[in-house]
């Protein structure tokens, strides 16, 4: 069981990784912690949302808008919500 475990993290890891689009990866990563799963992947949800926040994801989309600005700030970065709204106004 342990062996199957650890197989389906690093396949997990895989997809973080390789997934295509920045939305891709906000999308999986708001999937692992809405699972409580994050843990495995702290190192992995960390990296990714430092990208994020250093080039953040250009979208008039409000889902795309409200799910960068609400993993950002659930993840303790500072960031303003006047910087998300200005697209969409």
């Amino acid at each position: 069981m342990k062996n199957r475990v650890e197989k389906l993290i690093e396949e997990v890891k895989l997809m973080l990784r390789d997934a295509i689009s920045p939305l891709a990866k906000m999308h999986i990563i708001d999937a692992l912690q809405r699972l409580g799963v994050d843990y495995h992947f702290e190192q992995e949800i960390g990296q990714e949302l430092h990208q994020i926040y250093n080039k953040p994801v250009e979208s008039d989309d409000l889902h795309t808008v409200s799910l960068q600005f609400r993993l950002l700030r659930q993840n303790r970065y500072n960031v303003s919500s006047g910087t998300y709204t200005q697209g969409l106004l």
